[in-house]
């Protein structure tokens, strides 16, 4: 019997979270109106930057996969507001680590159906010519993860993600965060 080694997983890390997603909406609506949008990854949409949301930023301090041994020294969260409406979407594109980010993620508090589904595609750059692509994950060169509210997404700031056209005649709104840790 062969053993398989899994050499160089991707963690993804996702929770089920409990915030008030209609006081949250309404607070990201009003922070719209008086915060203009940036083109960063988005095409269409709003992407308003410097969203401060402390009762989210509870959840993600304390939902962080970090080594209990070697504890953070400070903890440093920036969010940004994203709003999609009908076939807004965003390239695809990682989160610098080079500027001291560690980890990036998204937190979702509107999702309609076919609102878009975030795709992480695969951080092996030769795999994408590799003749025996096709027996590994299915020949895929991204995963996929729906979305859903009240979701929590946390994954390497360095993964190249995307996220597909929202198809719904509702707004896509979710928050995304940089995380950057002093040891």
């Amino acid at each position: 019997m062969m053993n398989v080694i899994p050499l160089f997983p991707t963690n993804v890390f996702t929770k089920q979270c409990n915030l008030d997603l209609e006081e949250l909406r309404k607070k990201i609506y009003k922070f719209q109106l008086s915060n203009e949008t940036s083109t960063h990854s988005n095409v269409g949409g709003y992407q308003g930057h410097g969203f401060d949301c402390p009762e989210l930023n509870e959840v993600i301090a304390s939902s962080l996969p970090y080594d209990k041994n070697n504890p953070m020294k400070e903890l440093i969260i920036t969010s940004w507001v994203n709003i999609n409406q009908k076939n807004d979407y965003n390239e695809m594109h990682s989160h610098d680590p080079y500027t001291g980010t560690a980890l990036s993620g998204t937190f979702y508090v509107s999702t309609p159906e076919n609102c878009g589904d975030l795709r992480l595609h695969d951080p092996r750059f030769d795999i994408l010519t590799a003749p025996d692509m096709k027996y590994y994950n299915n020949g895929n060169l991204w995963q996929m993860i729906q979305p859903k509210e009240n979701m929590l997404v946390i994954f390497p700031a360095w993964l190249q993600h995307s996220v597909l056209p929202n198809k719904s005649d509702e707004d896509r709104i979710s928050i995304s965060f940089n995380i950057a840790f002093v040891f």
